[in-house]
């Protein structure tokens, strides 16, 4: 299979070509520019981000981020498992009972 993506030398390329800073979108998601940039350069992983650079790019999510699997995955997101895991945990905390996970 070939899976199709832009590396982040060529996000920022055609992000400057259409004059869309990096902080641009940061404003609009509420985040920093440094988590932008991190998700494109694929240091962290955040899909809200790059849905919102591949719109900005025009381009559907599979070309500019064929490469990162858990964006196309069919599975709970971590956030949510996290937030599972930390009620388990404090909710047994809460009733005095042994953390059995």
């Amino acid at each position: 299979m070939n899976i199709k993506s832009l590396t982040a030398a060529e996000i920022k390329l055609r992000l400057a070509a259409k004059a869309i800073k990096i902080g641009y979108i940061a404003e609009a998601l509420g985040c920093s520019s440094s988590h932008v940039s991190n998700t494109i350069s694929r240091k962290t992983q955040s899909k809200r981000v790059a849905e919102c650079v591949s719109r900005a790019l025009d381009l559907p999510l599979t070309e500019v981020f064929g490469d990162v699997h858990s964006y196309f995955e069919d599975s709970p997101s971590r956030r949510a498992t996290r937030l599972e895991h930390k009620n388990k945990i404090v909710n047994a905390l809460r009733e005095g009972l042994t953390i059995q996970l």
